[in-house]
């Protein structure tokens, strides 16, 4: 149990207890910083809890096969964040190493973007998305021909083939993606899970509930005071100062610390890469997406700090760092370095809680307009700017 996850031996220690002695609640949070391992220690005890037999690492009952692949149709998983550059990262490793890990690798990273169209949620998506279920459907089928056919001599070289294919389909996947939940999709989680069978154990995993508006938060609310039976959500967050403390009085908290050196194995045992090129993970899947992760750094900070006035930065040079962002379509990025650097302010003390989250929803709002309503991502940023300096 747990062998996938690497490093916080000590709460993954704690985590498989609770598993193993039946006392884990209906509700758990799991959070730390982006590349902490939170979702895989996510998966790994969402596949423990629904294991028919004794949860342990071989297991190869029917849904520890599912999960591996992520295709357990009792599990539900919506994963926020940028999937492209773990997308792309596993892509890199099939097409060096040429393996069947690597394969299964790449499998996994492509259905936890597929996780967020889920059949539950194409009744309550707008027309407009309607295409975007289409083709995940497409990729699912293409995912699933590379698992069939896995056995087979040239699998692996079939497998790169598809996978380039995958990728391009991926990226129009993720830019249509809605980056913040819908109160919709939250409401249909309820349907799903009362559509299913109450004898069998139903995981939800949700990630990102540090950055739900308001709406969303109280629909998880009604969802967490009265579970179904059987059901265990896991919620993952990067910050859970950001989490009201109604929900957080209804979980129980693991928190995933720094894992310096465990990242280094996740890039040599995982990627199969060296790792000494990298000094984290966070600069190993910027590379892989072609992405200066320092400069994109750089360029958050000035704005940021800008806003807040605790930095002289020219007009000009604002509209520069908005410019450039946008011509290399770093637009993700750049907002998931305020939303780290607005963690790091609150932690630190310089900033509080309730105007993080100000700013946090002011984010997700403007990310959606930029999806749903097709905005000037420009004017977007510009707003933000001026979001910022209002809040704090």
């Amino acid at each position: 149990m747990f062998e996938q996850v690497y490093g916080h031996q000590n709460i993954i220690g704690q985590l498989q207890k609770d598993i193993e002695r039946n006392e884990l609640p209906s509700a758990i949070l799991i959070h730390g910083n982006q590349y902490s391992g939170r979702m895989t220690t996510a998966l790994e005890s969402a596949r423990a809890l629904s294991c028919e037999r004794v949860a342990l690492g071989a297991c190869d009952c029917r849904r520890c096969r599912a999960h591996r692949s992520l295709q357990d149709p009792y599990t539900m998983i919506l994963s926020k964040r940028d999937h492209i550059p773990e997308i792309e990262a596993a892509y890199d490793s099939l097409k060096r190493e040429k393996s069947r890990n690597a394969m299964h690798l790449f499998i996994r990273s492509v259905r936890l973007l597929l996780g967020t169209y889920h059949a539950a949620f194409l009744e309550v998506c707008t027309a407009a998305k309607r295409p975007l279920f289409e083709l995940a459907a497409e990729i699912d089928d293409e995912i699933s021909s590379m698992i069939e056919q896995s056995a087979a001599a040239d699998a692996i070289d079939k497998a790169v083939r598809q996978a380039k294919k995958i990728i391009s389909s991926c990226r129009k996947l993720a830019e249509g993606s809605y980056r913040q939940l819908p109160v919709s999709y939250i409401r249909s989680i309820a349907s799903w899970l009362h559509s299913t069978s109450e004898n069998i154990i139903r995981i939800v995993i949700i990630e990102g509930i540090d950055e739900f508006n308001d709406a969303a938060i109280n629909s998880m609310l009604k969802i967490l005071e009265e579970p179904p039976k059987h059901v265990y959500f896991i919620l993952i967050a990067r910050n859970r100062n950001l989490i009201i403390p109604t929900i957080l009085s209804r979980v129980r908290i693991y928190y995933l610390g720094e894992r310096d050196e465990a990242e280094q194995q996740v890039i040599e045992q995982v990627y199969a890469d060296d790792a000494q090129e990298y000094d984290s993970l966070k600069t190993f899947f910027a590379v892989k997406h072609g992405v200066d992760c320092r400069l994109v750094r750089k360029q958050a900070e000035d704005f940021i700090f800008t806003a807040m006035g605790r930095r002289i930065i020219s007009r000009i040079e604002i509209e520069k760092i908005i410019t450039e962002v946008l011509k290399k379509q770093q637009f993700l990025m750049f907002f998931s370095e305020i939303a780290a650097i607005l963690e790091e302010e609150v932690a630190d003390g310089f900033i509080p809680a309730s105007a993080a989250q100000q700013v946090m929803r002011a984010m997700a709002d403007l990310r959606q307009r930029s999806v749903t309503y097709h905005q000037g991502d420009a004017l977007l940023m510009e707003t933000l700017f001026y979001r910022i300096s209002e809040a704090v």
